[in-house]
């Protein structure tokens, strides 16, 4: 298992590279197989360098004029933490070496606050020319970029 100081090192580079910014990234969402399964998860890379985090639909906030990390835990259902279980907030700190976890609620407000602050904001985009590809593109950066 790699330790934490690894995907903290890595977001340290990130900030010294992008200084004096706002960096949101977001995990990718699990893709629906057929009526009741999803296909074997497989994390964004990016993502998981500074996180470490494998589970679906988490967030990465880095405000670096504050020197603040934030993980953001998904809205899971009842039903979904029943079957899948869940990534307690103790346990994705412990991970990713990230102090702060957020609800998704907690980061939107956040995020309103903080979009004050700067000018632009930094995330990734889904890859141009993909009409070129022959397959779907998984969907949780396209829903990121509807909240930012």
């Amino acid at each position: 298992m790699i330790d934490s100081t690894f995907f903290g090192a890595n977001r340290r580079k990130i900030i010294d590279i992008i200084a004096d910014s706002l960096i949101v990234l977001t995990a990718y969402s699990e893709m629906q197989r057929c009526n009741d399964e999803a296909f074997g998860f497989k994390q964004e890379a990016n993502f998981w360098w500074l996180t470490g985090i494998d589970q679906s639909d988490w967030l990465l906030i880095i405000d670096s004029q504050s020197d603040k990390q934030y993980l953001v835990s998904p809205v899971i259902s009842d039903r979904h933490q029943l079957f899948n279980g869940n990534l307690l907030f103790d346990d994705a700190k412990a991970i990713s070496g990230v102090d702060n976890v957020l609800s998704y609620d907690e980061a939107i407000n956040m995020l309103v606050e903080l979009a004050k602050k700067y000018d632009a904001v930094y995330t990734l985009i889904e890859p141009k020319d993909t009409g070129h590809l022959n397959f779907s593109l998984n969907p949780a950066q396209q829903k990121l970029h509807m909240v930012l």
